[in-house]
């Protein structure tokens, strides 16, 4: 009867029986992108074959599915939009480096912890899945330039107070949001922000609206309040208030 050596044994154990949850105690440095990405498609359960071709044994994870890799073969994005995925997204496993995750359009479930993304995400696109639970967007990375999670099952409340400064695009359109918005402290830069057919409610103060924001739409919920608009600056901006109590008016500049 042959014996494994005690220390590939205990190596063996540790990446079979590793708990996901569990990584906050474990230095996440310590374990090599290769193993992380391997974690983190085991969320995927069978459907994760199309990533990696062989779910027993993976390639090398440069050789996955719209995996991509920097000089240093450091993993920085993966596009697997479309993909019949399954199967939850632990976020917490994203190697360090990572920069884009792309996976809308797929069968995911289950909740997102958006306090472990990666400090180097610039792109996270989610939407159109079935995700679950709250949101918290307060914590997001100061890197983060889009966040697109419309058409899942989200609910709660949001904080629209502390987003980072670069962000561009929130798109949370489609979800079982509620409670009041704050849009009063707005990112300077957002140039986009979709919030339609929510349960949002309550009176809104749109008067601090940044200049960068072009899209805006709040359609289908049940916000209150009054934008204003001054004539002429219109043009490449297309704000929507449709089935909310929402007025948008136009008034004569410098009025």
């Amino acid at each position: 009867v042959s014996v494994l050596p005690i220390t590939m044994l205990q190596s063996t154990l540790f990446f079979q029986f590793i708990d996901p949850s569990a990584l906050g105690k474990v230095d996440k440095a310590s374990l090599s992108p290769q193993t992380l990405m391997e974690l983190f498609i085991d969320g995927f359960g069978k459907s994760k074959a199309v990533i990696c071709f062989d779910p027993v044994e993976p390639p090398d994870v440069s050789q996955w599915q719209n995996v991509e890799c920097n000089g240093q073969e450091h993993v920085i994005s993966a596009h697997w939009e479309t993909k019949g995925l399954s199967g939850s997204l632990g976020l917490e496993l994203l190697p360090s480096t990572f920069e884009k995750l792309v996976v809308w359009g797929n069968s995911l479930c289950g909740t997102l912890d958006l306090t472990a993304l990666p400090h180097t995400l610039t792109t996270l696109d989610a939407s159109h899945n079935r995700l679950t639970g709250t949101l918290n967007l307060e914590v997001l990375p100061s890197s983060l330039e889009r966040l697109l999670l419309q058409y899942n099952a989200f609910d709660g409340t949001v904080c629209l107070t502390r987003l980072p400064e670069y962000v561009h695009a929130i798109h949370l359109s489609r979800n079982n949001l509620s409670g009041a918005l704050d849009l009063t402290g707005l990112p300077c830069r957002i140039t986009s922000l979709f919030l339609r057919e929510n349960n949002f409610s309550g009176i809104t103060d749109f008067t601090k609206l940044p200049l960068s924001l072009r899209n805006l739409d709040i359609s289908n919920t049940e916000l209150e309040g009054e934008i204003f608009l001054e004539e002429g600056s219109t043009f490449g901006r297309d704000f929507s208030a449709k089935n909310s109590k929402v007025l948008i008016r136009m008034v004569e500049k410098n009025a």
